[in-house]
């Protein structure tokens, strides 16, 4: 497992020198404290919250042109008034697979998960957004 925070990277070839053929990008996160209504909270102001996010890719071509996209079916206005229909689990190309939340196959520790093969890329993809919202 790698963990990368903002701004860090890493390189696609393994420690022997080949190429990397595939990877998941795992992503988790906590509960939140949220502040109780008033009437709640007499002796504890907050309260911890799972929170529910969702982990979406976006490919681009070299014009910034969206070739593809994938994310979570659940229901999100912030998606439709974007224009995105209302889900999408894996790439036309099929190199990017979304893998629902509640798939016994993921780590404990990731919440959502998205399987990648760099072989399967379509070419005239330039650049891949992935984005937690």
């Amino acid at each position: 497992m790698l963990n990368l925070k903002k701004g860090d990277f890493f390189s696609l070839k393994k420690n022997t020198g080949q190429n990397l053929t595939d990877f998941c990008l795992g992503v988790s996160w906590s509960k939140v404290k949220l502040p109780l209504p008033f009437y709640l909270s007499l002796f504890n102001r907050k309260s911890l919250t799972e929170i529910d996010l969702e982990l979406t890719c976006i490919m681009l071509d070299k014009n910034g042109n969206r070739l593809d996209w994938i994310h979570s079916p659940k229901y999100n206005s912030w998606l439709i008034q974007n224009n995105f229909p209302l889900g999408k689990l894996s790439s036309k190309d099929e190199a990017f697979k979304h893998q629902e939340s509640d798939n016994s196959s993921l780590n404990n520790s990731d919440k959502k998960l998205i399987k990648i093969n760099l072989e399967k890329i379509n070419i005239e993809i330039d650049q891949i957004f992935f984005y937690l919202h």
